[in-house]
């Protein structure tokens, strides 16, 4: 009977366990009907949209489809192994090194080399057939491959090579020692031969010292130390300097800073002072003065806004005798294409993941406006007009041109920070001050806390790296803040690839004119041409076309190896035709910075010489002067070079 009993509660328990599985079934049944129904509610709005759509004829659903499924292009470049990548807007991925966008599509540029910065998506590198890295390495001056790969190795970089020592074994010219490593770089190999750390060497830090560094601080120290030499290429504010001057407290022995300019060598003493690190210690430099150390050792080399190391005339940094060494940059890419040159002088890229990217700029975006105005003098009631609509934030005001930076800081009734203002009083001035005129010495590593609004009056053309150093002062501050670029319409239309720098740091930018906001739609860049190379119509159809010239889009082209002579007006395409090409790019150069003069030091440095002398030899300035268009003028002792179009030229 007990049994019986047993046996009917046993089912009456499963019976309510199934009565109360099917009530749960049933609920979410109703769930997934309400899912279904807001689905088909969104299909029926996006058909709806489609039937709508002016392109209703040209609609294929199957096609459209299979474009959701693969919502990207690959595009073959210029270069062999470079490829351009198209991804809509709204596909929030990283496909390589942003170049370009438009109303609704982001063009990166991919390839072997710049994976190593920008790493791609899996898929994505099995899919561009990304060749595999040749199996070599550099250790102690000679290239090492596997000896089986001997002759392969010794076809693809005999002009490198200055003989075979032993199977697999090649010693490298001298001369041509860091393009070997540039070569390398390349094809995507990291060419350096990891030198740990000497323990001895390090002061190790304590647990409680590395839990206070954030996760991409905390691996690049354990990647400095498994290799020696690394490259940081972290956005503003996620910590280059803080951790650089960090490390070096922990590295005994002497210790050489380089920086680009005179106002980060007071900023740097403070970092190194901040950490302890005792004044006999270091050595804080600018890169103009980096010959001089050529003979000296050091433990520990930290090189600040490493993207300069690979010009011609700064180069002479990378030679300098290190055990170890950490460069820093939150801007790689270069306008004269010499990234190869970057990581090879600096080290191992570390980079942010996506995640990592996500928390270092957390903080609210500063808002960023592009005011656009018709002539060159209204500049400077556009700087009042914006100061005086709101007279509290913590104002840089950047002024590339110095006549014209003078002229602000009077009307502003402040102080003017430029290369002459001695660089003990700069950081003292920009401190002090609500509101200060900066030149461009001010572009990179000032870090203000309390900074809160940029405007740019004056600056480098189309130079992406000088706008994302600029727009990269608000990192520094609380977060937020006011971004203002002040550009004439034709600035706009030459010079809007500089937006870029401060777009690839997260900038939602917005155009001003005649008081309306709107948008911005399509960036100019020199570089979409080749997208559209496929495009264009033989040039014996065109040749007999008359269009006006356009104007040269970015001020450092001149320095790529196509030049732009079509470009220019008649009676200029004719005189720059006759020149040997020294001179021609010489001339281009001030072409594109018209109104602007320029030093042979600074001529040198942009266009790729060594010196001031070795430009001067090569290029010969003093014999051009025949030409009405070239102007020069005197700046105390220097001597200055500019192009005024003043003159019409058929």
């Amino acid at each position: 009977m007990a049994s019986i009993q047993e046996e009917r509660g046993q089912e009456k328990g499963e019976a309510e366990a199934l009565k109360a599985a099917l009530s749960e079934l049933d609920a979410l049944k109703e769930r997934i009907d309400a899912v279904a129904e807001k689905i088909k509610l969104e299909v029926d709005k996006l058909t709806k949209k489609i039937e709508e759509s002016r392109f209703l004829a040209e609609i294929d659903l199957q096609e459209f489809n299979r474009f959701l499924r693969r919502p990207i292009a690959i595009i073959p470049a210029s270069k062999p192994g470079e490829y351009i990548i198209a991804a809509p807007k709204w596909l929030k991925m990283s496909f390589g090194y942003l170049e370009w966008v438009d109303e609704t599509y982001c063009y990166y540029r991919a390839s072997a080399l710049l994976n190593l910065i920008f790493p791609l998506p899996d898929f994505l590198r099995k899919e561009l057939k990304i060749p595999e890295p040749p199996p070599v390495k550099i250790v102690d001056g000679l290239l090492i491959a596997p000896p089986e790969k001997s002759e392969e190795i010794k076809k693809e970089f005999r002009k490198f090579i200055a003989k075979e020592v032993e199977p697999g074994k090649f010693q490298i010219k001298p001369l041509k020692y860091f393009d070997m490593l540039a070569a390398l770089v390349r094809k995507g190999v990291l060419p350096y031969t990891p030198r740990p750390v000497d323990p001895s060497d390090i002061e190790p830090p304590s647990e409680m010292e590395l839990s206070m560094l954030y996760d991409w601080q905390k691996r690049a120290w354990f990647e400095f130390l498994k290799t020696g030499s690394i490259l940081l290429v972290w956005p503003p504010n996620a910590g280059k300097s803080w951790f650089m001057a960090w490390a070096a407290s922990k590295i005994k022995g002497r210790i050489l800073v380089i920086v680009p300019n005179r106002s980060l060598v007071a900023q740097w003493r403070e970092y190194l002072k901040m950490f302890d690190v005792d004044e006999s210690r270091f050595e804080v430099i600018t890169y103009s003065s980096a010959k001089k150390y050529r003979n000296k050792n050091f433990t520990l080399l930290l090189v600040d806004e490493a993207q300069h190391i690979s010009a011609d005339t700064w180069a002479v940094a990378a030679a300098i005798p290190a055990k170890y060494r950490i460069c820093g940059t939150a801007t790689p890419y270069r306008e004269d294409g010499r990234e190869d040159y970057v990581i090879a002088f600096s080290g191992k890229p570390i980079t942010l993941t996506l995640e990592e990217m996500k928390l270092a700029l957390s903080f609210k975006p500063a808002k960023f406006i592009v005011h656009l105005v018709k002539r060159p003098e209204e500049k400077l009631s556009k700087v009042k007009e914006i100061i005086c609509s709101n007279p509290e934030p913590k104002t840089i005001v950047f002024s590339d041109s110095i006549e014209l930076g003078r002229r602000l800081a009077e009307a502003l009734k402040t102080d003017f920070i430029y290369g002459e203002t001695p660089a003990k009083q700069r950081l003292e001035k920009l401190r002090k001050n609500k509101c200060v005129v900066v030149s461009r010495i001010g572009d990179m590593g000032i870090s203000l806390k309390d900074i809160e609004r940029v405007i740019e009056v004056s600056f480098l053309g189309s130079s992406r790296a000088q706008q994302g150093q600029r727009y990269g002062r608000l990192f520094h501050g609380r977060g937020g803040g006011e971004h203002h670029l002040i550009m004439t319409e034709e600035e706009y239309r030459k010079f809007s690839w500089r937006l870029m720098g401060a777009m690839m740091l997260g900038a939602d930018i917005k155009i001003e004119k005649d008081g309306i906001l709107q948008p911005v739609t399509a960036i100019t860049t020199p570089r979409s041409k080749r997208i559209a190379k496929a495009q264009r119509k033989p040039r014996e159809e065109t040749a007999t076309k008359k269009t006006a010239p356009t104007p040269p889009l970015t001020p450092i082209a001149s320095i790529m190896p196509d030049t732009q002579v079509s470009s220019y007006p008649p009676g200029i395409q004719k005189v720059l035709s006759r020149l040997p090409r020294p001179q021609r790019r010489f001339l281009e150069f001030l072409l594109q910075n018209q109104g602007k003069y320029f030093t042979a030091e600074e001529l040198a440095l942009m266009l790729g010489y060594s010196t001031a002398k070795s430009f001067r030899e090569t290029v010969k300035p003093s014999q051009l002067t025949k030409y009405p268009f070239l102007k020069t003028k005197r700046q105390g002792s220097k001597l200055l070079y500019g192009i005024e179009l003043g003159t019409s030229f058929g």
